[in-house]
Order: C-alpha cells, then sequence, then structure tokens
C-alpha cells in the first residue's frame, strides 16, 4: 500500500488512475525491481486492496509481465487482494466491486488470498454472514468453486471481541490483524475480555482452527520500529536492532 502512483482509487470519477499511465510510471518500475528482490529472498507473498489506489493495478501488471517474459512463473508467488463490504454493503455492490477487481486480476488467473476488507464492527460480520442464499458471503464462495479464488479470509482493525467472533464462524481461512511483540495495535494492546492484552487470544484461536495468520504492519504500526524510541532501543541491548529483535519473535 506504500508503493502505487497515486492514492486515488479507480471508484473516484474524473480523478481515477489511469491504467495506461500508472504502469508506464517510474513507481512502477520500481515495484517489479521490489519484487525481483523480494523473490530471490524468498518472499513471496503479495497483498493489495481495492481501495489502495493504483496498487491493485500495479501489482497485478508487474506480476503478469514477470510470468510474461518468463522471470517468474504464476506458483512463485501468493497475491492477495480485499474487497470492503460494509454493514450496509449489498451483494449486487459487493458483485461490481469484486468484477471491477476480476477485471485487474484475471491476468493472473486467480486470487490466492481473497480477503473481506478492514471487518472492525458486528455489524459487519451481521451482514456478510448471512444465512441468505444471496449473501455476501455465499457469493465469495461460489468465486472460490468457480477457481476464482483459492482462499477466504478477513483483515481488521477492529476490537480482540469483534475479531473472534468472525474467527468463531469457522469459515474463514486466516486473518490479517495487529499482534505484535511491543503491542496489538498502533504500539500500545488493547485490553479485552477475552483473557489478556490485545489480539493473543484471537491468534491462539485461529491457529487452533489451522487458519493462517498474517501481522499487519509489524514494524509500523508495531512500535514504528524503524525509528525506534529511546526506551524500546536501550531495553533490546547493543546485540539486535529493534527490527532484528521483533523479527526474531
Amino acid at each position: 500500500m506504500r508503493i502505487q502512483e497515486t492514492w486515488i482509487p479507480d471508484t473516484v470519477p474524473l480523478l481515477k488512475s489511469n491504467k495506461s499511465k500508472v504502469v508506464k510510471s517510474k513507481s512502477q518500475d520500481n515495484l517489479k525491481d521490489v519484487i525481483r528482490s523480494c523473490l530471490k529472498l524468498g518472499l513471496n507473498h503479495f497483498e493489495t486492496a481495492r481501495f489502495y489506489g493504483s496498487s491493485e493495478i500495479q501489482f497485478v501488471d508487474a506480476l503478469a509481465g514477470l510470468i510474461q517474459d518468463g522471470t517468474i512463473k504464476r506458483e512463485d508467488f501468493i497475491f492477495q487482494t480485499k474487497l470492503m463490504a460494509s454493514a450496509t454493503t449489498t451483494t449486487n455492490d459487493f458483485k461490481k466491486q469484486w468484477q471491477s477487481s476480476w477485471n485487474n486480476v484475471n491476468r493472473l488467473g486467480y486470487v490466492d488470498l481473497c480477503s473481506f476488507h478492514v471487518v472492525s464492527e458486528n455489524e459487519q460480520i451481521d451482514n456478510i454472514m448471512k444465512d441468505d442464499e444471496d449473501s455476501i458471503f455465499k457469493f465469495v464462495e461460489s468465486l472460490k468453486e468457480e477457481g476464482k479464488i483459492k482462499h477466504i479470509g478477513f483483515s481488521t482493525h477492529g476490537s480482540a471481541e469483534v475479531i473472534m467472533r468472525m474467527i468463531n464462524t469457522e469459515k474463514m481461512e486466516y486473518v490479517n490483524l495487529h499482534h505484535h511483540y511491543f503491542g496489538d495495535y498502533h504500539a500500545c494492546g488493547t485490553p479485552n475480555g477475552l483473557g489478556g492484552e490485545g489480539n493473543g487470544a484471537c491468534v491462539k484461536r485461529a491457529l487452533e482452527f489451522d487458519m493462517g495468520v498474517f501481522n499487519i504492519s509489524p514494524f509500523d504500526k508495531g512500535g514504528k520500529l524503524y525509528r525506534p524510541s529511546a526506551t524500546i532501543t536501550k531495553a533490546i541491548g547493543a546485540e539486535l536492532s529493534p527490527i532484528t529483535f521483533a523479527a526474531l519473535r
């Protein structure tokens, strides 16, 4: 979400990003170099979202181009994108959002990880997980049956209780959440009624269901470890940097 040419999503009339321009930008050349470097180091999970400006367009173009020229194969990487479902989003609205995303992503053949983006309120869960045959979740399941997506999950900035409720549906295959050594959200930890601070209980529960767990922004929301406080630096000691320490944890 930091590599794109513009933060303006393609849902904004007049101001929306021009696909032909962003894929010829300097940031696009940089993105291709980043992807090549990542894969050499064994980093193969690339994540974007519909509303990260031109990020989705650029990631797909870069990855598809590298496949086409023989630099990489489709199975060399995991591609994740995220779609928003608010408390009031209808299934038809979500289908339109998916179609816009698929218009970009179909060059890759399929989406490895398809996320419900920022599921942070109970009302969102109520809407997404309705029992109706025409529910948003049923639609996403149908995409999986068609082979357009491989795994269904969610990202969240919500309370531990909300996260736990979504995990306990037993319908999700992975979760993107804040769970870091120096705090679970914005580097401060969030008290909860689940027996601890932050999202630790949620991570434990997710692992019990064999869900994938992806920590959001560990070096930023996890304490700005690229610009650590003197207290954190002193506590860790001279042998390791705060980023190295957190990576080991």
